[in-house]
């Protein structure tokens, strides 16, 4: 195993650098950005706003409530081994969660587990893509080769999402359906160099 994976940036600025906008099918603007430890209320608002099934379909049972130390875990990653996004909304003025997406890396440093959910007003627009699309890049940068997974049988939108992206899932067993997600080879430098500029050009000039 090599020496170990350093975070590209201090906290601040990975946070600034890699958050940009998105538009959905319906017109709506989102950002998505890296998690913050800060986000922890965000986070605990945002599992309220979810249905009982979209938390049953999450955490593989009924979790009705987020409590404040589980939210502080899910937000305080290192962008080391444990990576977050979260898409979020101005609501009225105020910011809230409505999509989150997080891989951990496993002990042999090329595997990771990932995990989707997206707030059910904000389905079927195009934003789960966006958030696994942004999280495959950064599973790449990573130097992760493989993504895997767990998901309920009955959990139709991700599975379609991982047809969508022609992902083939095994089959359900004990309701569960497993799933793998190859990653492209570590990037080249050049590869790194490329996802910076898309980035920095996202930013808009002098940001």
């Amino acid at each position: 195993m090599g020496p170990p994976v350093e975070a590209p940036f201090s906290p601040g600025s990975f946070v600034a650098f890699l958050s940009e906008n998105i538009w959905l099918s319906d017109g709506r603007r989102l950002t998505v950005r890296p998690i913050q430890p800060e986000d922890a209320g965000l986070l605990i608002e945002f599992h309220e706003r979810l249905s009982p099934q979209s938390r049953y379909l999450r955490f593989f049972s009924p979790v009705p409530h987020l409590s404040p130390k589980m939210a502080e875990y899910l937000a305080g990653v290192d962008f080391v081994d444990r990576f977050a996004l979260v898409a979020s909304a101005d609501e009225d003025g105020v910011e809230r969660i409505v999509a989150v997406a997080r891989f951990d890396v496993a002990p042999d440093d090329v595997v990771a587990e990932m995990a989707l959910v997206v707030r059910d007003d904000y389905q079927g627009v195009g934003l789960g893509t966006a958030v696994f699309g942004r999280l495959l890049e950064l599973a790449r940068a990573r130097g992760i080769r493989r993504l895997t997974g767990s998901v309920l049988a009955e959990n139709r939108g991700m599975l379609q999402l991982l047809r969508n992206h022609g992902i083939s899932a095994g089959q359900a067993e004990a309701g569960v359906v497993q799933f793998g997600i190859p990653v492209d080879d570590p990037p080249s430098v050049m590869t790194v160099l490329a996802l910076v500029a898309r980035l920095q050009r996202q930013r808009g000039p002098g940001a």
